[in-house]
């Protein structure tokens, strides 16, 4: 039996008129871990920047290493914080809220932030696979090097969207253990439709990011930067524009999270009544 076509610009619709008539509803629930994942965005570059700094006047492997562990951990809690954003938009979606609006930490965000974490370890592994295929063609077959990362793209481009749209809605409502399989499942033959979705969902989000900057520009809060200045002058601007820099990027971020989660849901909801 062949499938039906989803209805792109349906589930588009459906998922602005959804976020416009319930945008109290949703902030309601999003501004706090939103707050909280902008300040660690902040606190991570702040650290990155110190730490830089330090290297520049003492090289040394210590402050490399204390770098990397605080990005890593900051990673960690933005994922977490994106996975409570991500739950509380798809439980005030899908009608599977409980407990109270702010932040609801039940097993529904944890089952979700597990999903997530998987989802990255399997990301970061083929991530790692196209490194050392790169290096391999590097050596010994430079020709075609172009192509393996080519290749390796595309892998990573596939497995976000074949997995990864559908990811929130699935491990809302599916029981632990078989949410990537589950996903894996729902989106076969549907790729082109879901990578146009996510397209088109992060345009907003976009606009919001480029909007900002430009009126920040105009009022000369993200000023120039200068090709031919040196490395302890960019840093010394991007003190200056990293709180602006890291508000804008959790508003857009926050914005096209939610988006693309009203669209995961629709997007199962339509799947779902399909099967039957």
């Amino acid at each position: 039996m062949a499938q039906r076509p989803l209805s792109i610009f349906g589930i588009v619709l459906s998922s602005l008129a959804f976020l416009r008539n319930h945008a109290t509803a949703i902030l309601a629930r999003v501004w706090f871990p939103a707050l909280l994942g902008c300040l660690a965005f902040y606190v991570s570059i702040l650290v990155y920047l110190w730490e830089l700094r330090a290297f520049m006047a003492a090289p040394s492997r210590a402050h490399a290493s204390f770098a990397l562990a605080v990005s890593c951990l900051a990673v960690l809690l933005l994922l977490f914080l994106y996975a409570v954003v991500l739950s509380a938009v798809l439980k005030l979606r899908l009608g599977r809220e409980s407990g109270p609006h702010m932040l609801q930490l039940d097993h529904q965000v944890y089952r979700l932030y597990a999903a997530l974490l998987r989802f990255v370890l399997l990301m970061g592994v083929l991530l790692v696979f196209g490194i050392l295929a790169g290096n391999f063609f590097h050596d010994f077959l430079p020709d075609l090097e172009g192509f393996a990362d080519f290749g390796i793209m595309l892998g990573l481009v596939f497995l976000a969207i074949r997995v990864g749209f559908l990811l929130p809605a699935v491990a809302i409502v599916t029981p632990d253990g078989v949410v990537l399989r589950r996903s894996w499942a729902l989106s076969r033959g549907r790729m082109w439709q879901f990578l146009l979705l996510a397209l088109i969902l992060t345009l907003p989000g976009l606009a919001l990011e480029f909007a900002g900057e430009y009126l920040g520009r105009l009022a000369h809060v993200f000023p120039a930067a200068n090709g031919e200045a040196t490395l302890k002058a960019y840093m010394d601007l991007l003190d200056h524009i990293v709180p602006p820099f890291a508000i804008l990027v959790s508003l857009s971020m926050t914005l096209t999270i939610t988006l693309e989660g009203l669209a995961s849901a629709a997007a199962y909801d339509a799947l779902a009544a399909e099967a039957g």
